[in-house]
């Protein structure tokens, strides 16, 4: 997780702090908090290294895996912004994201950039499992959209003398609805008397992205 990307010095004024928030705060969900307060850039020419410019921030990591980062106190410190690396990590490092440049640093305003998962697990994602036994793990899938990722699950024994991983691939296929409208069918006269009326009929349906048809009421 990397907040602030970027070569920092701690001052006499920096102050730094990291605590949970009480369970009534942020939805009820834990979430362990990291802040950064006046922390200022690195400065070959400067005493003790550290910038007059400064910048504080701060991380929220929340049980359910969301991660919010929120800026303030950087609008005389604009020309050191630059290349900031602002983003997320795969454990392994294989795999990032780095939102640094997209970042509305220049309008000078406080702002908070919030990483969502769309793949979450419901309840404790570890534990462990004696001789025989078998577990269930719970997820919940979110957005609208198609996507694909990467579960992958380790385990190993108490001696640590085995251990075994295997990686599960995802993909999640939103279900989405459109209205299909068919051709017109060839018209057909009631008579053949000249002042009558012909009829044409078409299909007009709800249908699913499994291509079934559905009440356009539900």
């Amino acid at each position: 997780v990397a907040p602030f990307w970027k070569d920092l010095v701690c001052s006499s004024i920096t102050r730094i702090s990291a605590g949970q928030l009480p369970s009534s705060l942020d939805g009820g969900i834990q979430t362990m908090v990291i802040q950064f307060v006046d922390i200022s850039f690195w400065d070959s020419e400067a005493p003790g290294y550290a910038s007059t410019e400064t910048v504080s921030f701060e991380a929220r990591l929340r049980a359910d895996g969301q991660i919010s980062f929120s800026y303030r106190d950087f609008e005389d410190a604009l020309d050191w912004l630059y290349w900031t690396k602002v983003g997320v990590e795969t454990l392994d490092g294989q795999h990032g994201l780095d939102i640094g440049l997209s970042l509305p640093f220049s309008a000078g305003q406080p702002f908070t950039a919030i990483f969502t998962p769309w793949f979450l697990p419901l309840g404790g994602s570890s534990g462990e499992l004696g001789s025989e036994e078998a577990t269930s793990l719970s997820f919940l899938l979110q957005g609208s959209e198609d996507r694909q990722g990467w579960l992958t699950l380790s385990a190993s024994d108490p001696s640590g003398g085995w251990s075994s991983q295997r990686r599960v691939r995802l993909l999640q296929q939103a279900f989405t609805f459109s209205w299909y409208v068919g051709d017109w069918d060839p018209c057909y006269w009631t008579s053949c008397d000249g002042s009558s009326q012909g009829l044409r009929t078409r299909v007009v349906e709800c249908r699913g992205s499994d291509s079934a048809a559905y009440n356009a009421g539900l």
